[in-house]
């Protein structure tokens, strides 16, 4: 029990004496902390959960990447924005939560791509944001240098059409690039010319009409669709020297495929990127860079003085001259009529009036006009149709079609139209002697009224056999042993299933020997380097040469057509012999490597024989590229349209042109476009 009791007295006194000290300290005992406010707000996090960069693929596509945010506030707001120079990304859209979509274009350039997409997330008080990297690499192609041809050229010549030509609103831009400038329009020797006939939206300004930026494509032929360039007319054109009697031609072509890629950062400096395969299979590799002028077109027609009073005249002197038939009976005619006097040279001299009449009438192998009322039709072809007035614009000019007249104040005029829509042409009388009065009213409302009497026939009928136009006095055989040839694809300019093409087989130097002119149709050559097929080909009795057949040689008064022998070349190049082919065979032979042989024996219009044989290579084009297209003619009325009847005006191509009937000089010079 002591034990017990000791334990107990020192355990108390401890205490009190634990308590005596602790009693005796000042300070205030320390209050509990304070627990934690749960009103206080956390910062909005935004994560996109794509790992990686974004590879797209080269050839494009629509795509999507994703994020999250954690800790979202009230009225908080999404957006999406990509770093400089992404054109090639389009169509970004954020409208869904979580995720954002965007359209990437195929990569036509030489080398890889990137750009950077931002994802922001604003709200009151702050903003948050992520960023992922796009990578897309060039589409797999011809490597740099690789191309058939490229060039880096320093000229760029550019009209806009504004929506003149675009079947659905678009804009035309008819842009050239060269290395040479066009002198009074015509291209040079030695020049490289591209064009590109591109369709998109408006300029942005109307005074200074530049193309939309961006990558345009090859179009579908007959179309305009935004942002393509034609097939119809974009090409590509290279020459060496000019002659005297040629061009040398180093390719000429058109395009199966391709892009245009223009872009600018300041709206003035202009860089056009493209890459071409053309209708050989060649490829191409062009470029631009360099101030953009491109001009308003400026319609011609609307600036060209019209005729503002009415005319009534008394033809001194009248002409007719044939044009076309179509071979079931019925011919075109131009008709033509002034009161003003024609010098020693054969030119009219102003002051006084010109009236155009073109005119439909029975086929007459004497020239003679057949008698009756014509009428100016808006659908001429019929017999005793007229066509109506028209003015065209071509390459800038406006060129006067159909029925019209023209009238010359004085010898430095160069004229005011009344283009004819409405009126009669009468005409009484037989056998070369006629009155003809001529009651017509312009499309400005003014009357154009002319009367005539005289003789009259028409010239330049094709000749029938005994009244031909043949300088051979016997049979022959020509000398082509100097000859070189050269041949143009027309595709099916006759429609009638083939394919047309024209040879000449002409004296390499322009003098020594003979030469030979063929218009023909072979079968279907859709690709004309494939050559002239092998075959035998014989006369065709229209004038729309069937597959298998040529055309007949004619002369139109002042130029030869058809197929004939040309001779008697001089240092000038002109020819003072020539035959036409009536009837007989011609073979031709393709060896397969460039080169040919071809053997006739034709009848003339005289009934001489004229015969021949010539091996050699032919160098081929394609006259569907050409400057001034050949026209294609309807097979029923031969009526072209006016582009087109515009285009048979200025075209000499391959044309030996007859400058005097009555000394038979020809000219075989080509005019160059």
């Amino acid at each position: 029990m002591k034990r017990q009791s000791y334990f107990f007295i020192i355990a108390l006194f401890t205490a009190i004496l634990t308590l005596t000290i602790v009693s005796c300290d000042p300070e205030e005992p320390t209050p509990p902390p304070t627990p934690p406010d749960d009103t206080t707000a956390v910062a909005p996090v935004l994560e996109i959960i794509n790992e990686g960069d974004i590879v797209v693929d080269p050839n494009g596509a629509n795509l999507e990447i994703r994020y999250e945010i954690t800790n979202e506030v009230e009225n908080g707001q999404i957006s999406a924005s990509l770093s400089e120079g992404s054109e090639w990304i389009t169509e970004l859209n954020y409208d869904i939560k979580g995720i954002v979509t965007f359209t990437a274009a195929a990569n036509e350039t030489d080398a890889q791509r990137t750009s950077t997409l931002t994802v922001s997330y604003t709200y009151e008080g702050g903003e948050v944001s992520d960023e992922i990297n796009i990578v897309q690499d060039a589409l797999p192609g011809e490597e740099p240098g690789n191309y058939d041809y490229e060039f880096d050229l320093g000229i760029l010549t550019g009209t806009w059409y504004g929506t003149m030509y675009g079947l659905n609103g678009e804009d035309n831009y008819y842009v050239w690039l060269s290395d040479k400038e066009f002198l009074d329009g015509y291209t040079q020797e030695y020049g490289t010319y591209y064009l590109f006939d591109m369709y998109a939206g408006a300029p942005r300004d109307p005074e200074s009409p530049m193309p939309p930026t961006g990558t345009y494509t090859l179009g579908q032929p007959g179309l305009t669709d935004n942002m393509t360039f034609t097939p119809d007319y974009s090409k590509g054109v290279s020459y060496g020297a000019y002659t005297e009697t040629d061009v040398e031609v180093i390719f000429s072509v058109t395009f199966t495929e391709g892009t245009l890629v223009v872009s600018s950062e300041d709206n003035v400096t202009y860089t056009f990127d493209a890459k071409l395969t053309d209708n050989e299979g060649k490829t191409h590799h062009i470029t631009y860079t360099g101030i953009y002028v491109c001009e308003a077109y400026e319609d011609p027609v609307a600036e060209t003085p019209m005729i503002d009073f009415d005319i009534d005249f008394e033809a001194a002197i009248a002409a007719a001259v044939y044009s076309y038939d179509d071979g079931l009976g019925t011919m075109e005619v131009t008709m033509q009529f002034t009161d003003m006097e024609v010098d020693y040279e054969g030119y009219v001299v102003p002051p006084g009036t010109l009236l155009n009449v073109d005119a439909f009438m029975p086929m007459d192998e004497n020239g003679y006009i057949a008698a009756g009322t014509y009428e100016i039709s808006d659908f001429p072809g019929d017999n005793f149709t007229l066509y109506y007035g028209d003015l065209f614009d071509l390459f800038g000019m406006a060129f006067p079609l159909g029925t019209y007249a023209t009238y010359y104040a004085d010898a430095q005029d160069y004229g005011s139209y009344g283009i004819i829509s409405e009126g009669t042409m009468v005409v009484t009388g037989s056998d070369g002697y006629y009155d003809i009065e001529c009651d017509f009213r312009t499309a400005d409302g003014y009357t154009i009224a002319c009367t005539y009497s005289g003789y009259l026939t028409v010239q330049g009928i094709p000749s029938g056999e005994g009244d031909g136009y043949s300088t051979l006095t016997d049979d022959y055989t020509l000398d082509l042993s100097n000859a070189v040839g050269k041949a143009i694809h027309y595709g099916d300019y006759y429609s009638t299933g083939g394919t047309n093409w024209m040879i000449n087989l002409l004296p390499s130097d322009g003098i020594t020997g003979d030469g030979l002119q063929i218009d023909m149709v072979s079968t279907t050559v859709d690709i004309y380097s494939d050559g002239v097929p092998t075959g035998t080909y014989v006369a065709s009795p229209t004038m729309y040469p069937e597959v298998g057949e040529y055309l007949t040689g004619y002369t139109d008064y002042s130029s030869i057509y058809g197929t004939n022998f040309v001779g008697g070349f001089d240092a000038e190049g002109y020819v003072s012999e020539f035959a036409p082919a009536t009837e007989g065979d011609l073979n031709i032979t393709n060896h397969g490597d460039g080169t040919y042989t071809i053997s006739f024996s034709f009848l003339d219009d005289m009934g001489h024989t004229w015969d021949g044989e010539w091996t050699g290579e032919i160098d081929l084009s394609d006259g569907n590229s050409s400057y001034a297209t050949r026209a294609a003619a309807d097979v029923k009325r031969n009526i072209p349209t006016a582009r087109e009847r515009a285009n048979i005006a200025m075209n000499n191509d391959m044309v030996l042109k007859v400058l005097h009937k009555d000394t038979g000089r020809a000219s075989a010079k080509k005019t160059i476009k």
